[in-house]
């Protein structure tokens, strides 16, 4: 059977799903190849690091937007040439269902499992209780693989699972490590003993409001305490206790985009690397 193929349905079907153009156009190595190929360059961003760094996670980006226009524009170029084509047996209906489908749930799997496969992953900041460090829309990348090999330092932003909940993800920053003494007294954090000088909590975030959880916490040898640095809304170590190492999913980089309900996009925090700080004692 002929028919003759239309360059913009071709560059469409690209569109919303690099590769489906190709195969209405009949050329299922490209059809095949283009999606492998957006994957294979995430992979190389991902594994060698590169994505970890604001730069590198911008042109990343950037080189994917261009693969996608690329990939709509060669399938309007090849459609344009084809002219009348005969067609092949993927190339009906449910062939184009049925790549649509199957590719798009391979994307899905290794979207979700990015974490384990690739070792990043992106978060959005639902709520203020880290705030000032990181506020209510912005976007974040997390390392997954910092912990393979050390421990968090003292001031470390995490992201962590639940306690009771692991299907549920927070960042907080870490302030006491595995054996340590934390006490909580009027809004200051001691830790063995000694003051935290905590530059990240501002004054109007430690009014020591209802959130205010005074107390000693003596902590086992494998697990840490989590605050805020929103010390007057956030519930945290204070509230349901330690986080076990297991817990702990991956260390916060850098925000990758902000945008505020009044501002709009908040471009001086875009790229903003967030530091460990140590949080040294006076």
């Amino acid at each position: 059977m002929q028919k003759k193929r239309r360059p913009l349905l071709a560059s469409f079907l690209n569109a919303i799903n690099p590769g489906l153009g190709f195969l209405y156009l009949g050329k299922l190595r490209l059809a095949i190849g283009f999606p492998l190929l957006f994957m294979l360059v995430v992979a190389l961003a991902a594994w060698s690091r590169i994505i970890l760094l604001p730069t590198g996670f911008s042109l990343l980006v950037a080189f994917l937007l261009a693969l996608w226009a690329c990939s709509m524009v060669l399938a309007f170029i090849l459609a344009k040439r084809a002219g009348v084509a005969e067609l092949g047996r993927l190339q009906t209906w449910y062939g184009y269902l049925g790549f649509f489908v199957i590719s798009s749930l391979l994307f899905s799997v290794v979207l979700d499992n990015r974490s384990k496969i690739f070792g990043y992953e992106t978060f959005s900041l639902p709520t203020a209780s880290m705030s000032d460090t990181l506020r209510h829309g912005d976007f974040i990348i997390a390392d997954t693989w910092a912990f393979k090999s050390r421990d968090p330092e003292r001031g470390e932003v995490v992201i962590f699972r639940l306690p009771g909940d692991p299907s549920i993800k927070y960042a907080k920053r870490v302030i006491g490590l595995p054996g340590d003494t934390v006490e909580i007294r009027g809004g200051r954090v001691n830790v063995n003993g000694q003051t935290l000088s905590e530059s990240y909590v501002l004054p109007e975030n430690n009014q020591r409001l209802s959130y205010e959880r005074p107390g000693s916490y003596q902590l086992p040898d494998d697990a840490f305490f989590l605050m805020g640095d929103n010390r007057d809304n956030s519930l945290d170590s204070r509230f349901w206790g330690f986080v076990p190492r297991a817990n702990l999913h991956g260390s916060v980089v850098f925000i990758w985009f902000s945008s505020g309900p009044e501002q709009g996009v908040r471009w001086d925090r875009i790229g903003l690397r967030i530091s460990t700080e140590n949080a040294p004692s006076t």
